[in-house]
Formats: C-alpha cells, structure tokens, sequence
C-alpha cells in the first residue's frame, strides 16, 4: 500500500514506455511472468488491441481516446490538445 501511495500520481506507462500498465492485488493470473527470487511480483503481457487500445497516428502509444477530437480523429486527446496549441501558435 506504502508503494502504491507513493507512484499514485506518476504515470507508470510511461515510465515503462508501453501504452498502459495496471497494477493489481491478489493472486497472479494463470500463465504470468514471475521471478523465483522475486516473491509476490507477476507480470502479464497483453496485446493493447486486445484491451480495447487504439493506435494514435502521432505518438504511436495504443489508447483508449483516440478519436474523441473531430478535428485530429486519428490522435489520442493528448495529441489533439498538442496539436491544437501547436496550431494557435502558427505552426501546423
């Protein structure tokens, strides 16, 4: 819980540069990752398209708000917003 409080506001997908990362309790799935000299800790990989994830045409990450700006359909909302400053600014 200790650890959990303390990265509760730092983006642990980016961290890890993958498109999404899910930190949960109780016993691992069937088929996770695990380290013998590592207690407690299991890893599952997952396709980000089999999650729902799509593919932002910008930044490549795999998210589930791509397309929500109907002026940038292919980005994620990050991008959108991005690309929006970048053309108030003059340079799109």
């Amino acid at each position: 819980a200790a650890l959990e409080a303390a990265i509760s506001d730092v983006d642990m997908a980016e961290m890890a540069i993958t498109s999404d990362l899910v930190i949960a309790h109780g016993e691992a799935q069937q088929g996770a990752f695990t380290l013998e000299d590592v207690k407690g800790i299991a890893v599952v990989i997952e396709k980000a398209e089999d999650r729902g994830l799509v593919k932002c045409a910008r930044s490549w990450r795999y998210t589930a708000d791509v397309g929500q700006d109907p002026a940038f359909p292919d980005v994620s909302a990050r991008d959108a917003a991005v690309l929006h400053e970048l053309n108030a600014l003059g340079r799109l």
